[in-house]
């Protein structure tokens, strides 16, 4: 019993320098952007995923009670400045009331490389297959698919790829 202690702590020391897990894979990498036509706010409008050559381009799939999709936002209203130089596109399948509040609440109309809307064809959900949220998947410059993450994950990390 007197061992038990030393080699659990010794187990979990080692554990610390194991090597860093492969990133999650989508299994689209490699492929371009994906063009959505998706719903706006206003319940009215429609626009499309459609990034300026030699821009990069972030898809982040959410919903609006989330609170990892929350922070997530948070962070990147906060962080706003650092990636004004990749569009991003917030879709989700929720209720159109539910998204302007959402818009409302974070102030996405003041940011012009932010774009907010429904997926109302879930082309996101069936393209990806995704099962959780919040789901980033982030293009090149070249517009080509470089890594998806299925978590909470940095701002810094999302322009790191983007940028790559």
């Amino acid at each position: 019993m007197r061992y038990l202690l030393p080699l659990l702590l010794l187990m979990f020391i080692a554990s610390c320098d194991a090597p860093q897990e492969p990133p999650f894979s989508s299994g689209r990498e490699g492929e371009q952007l994906l063009k959505i036509n998706y719903q706006l706010p206003d319940s009215v409008s429609y626009a499309s995923v459609d990034t300026v050559p030699g821009k990069a381009a972030v898809l982040f799939f959410f919903t609006t009670e989330c609170p990892y999709c929350r922070a997530e936002i948070r962070a990147l209203t906060e962080h706003a400045d650092s990636v004004k130089n990749i569009q991003f596109y917030l879709l989700t399948r929720g209720k159109v009331a539910d998204v302007r509040a959402y818009q409302e609440e974070f102030k996405l109309n003041k940011y012009p490389n932010i774009s907010v809307g429904l997926d109302t064809g879930a082309v996101m959900m069936r393209y990806f297959g995704i099962r959780g949220v919040p789901y980033i998947a982030v293009y090149d410059k070249k517009h080509v698919l470089k890594q998806v993450f299925n978590n909470i994950v940095p701002i810094k990390d999302i322009r790191k790829v983007a940028e790559e």
